[in-house]
């Protein structure tokens, strides 16, 4: 009992520091962060709600070229996604990036 009433504490003191209040917290700038933050921007009903994005990692240039090299990361992209990318005004600086279909995909797992 007595972790969890220091816990409740230090969230209270330290969520006292800021004095900035969100409407929205997202954890995360990766690619679901910033899609979420993009979408509820622009949408009608959310557009007036404050975000903040919080991300631990390096930050990252938002232009990327053809000629660098390539990275065996992959993301795969559904047409509900590519739909949601079009609609938030994404999809083109994704096209405009190393994009392809891919008919056929073997996955392993070694454990």
């Amino acid at each position: 009992m007595l972790s969890r009433t220091l816990l409740v504490w230090n969230a209270r003191y330290y969520s006292s520091l800021g004095g900035k209040q969100y409407d929205v917290v997202i954890s995360g700038g990766g690619m679901i962060g910033t899609t979420l933050a993009c979408a509820i921007a622009q949408n009608p009903t959310l557009k007036d709600l404050s975000i903040l994005m919080i991300e631990s990692g390096p930050e990252k240039s938002l232009h990327f070229s053809k000629s660098s090299s390539y990275s065996n990361r992959v993301s795969s992209i559904n047409s509900s996604s590519k739909q949601l990318f079009e609609t938030i005004g994404a999809w083109d600086h994704i096209e405009s990036t190393r994009t392809c279909t891919v008919d056929n995909m073997k996955v392993r797992d070694f454990i």
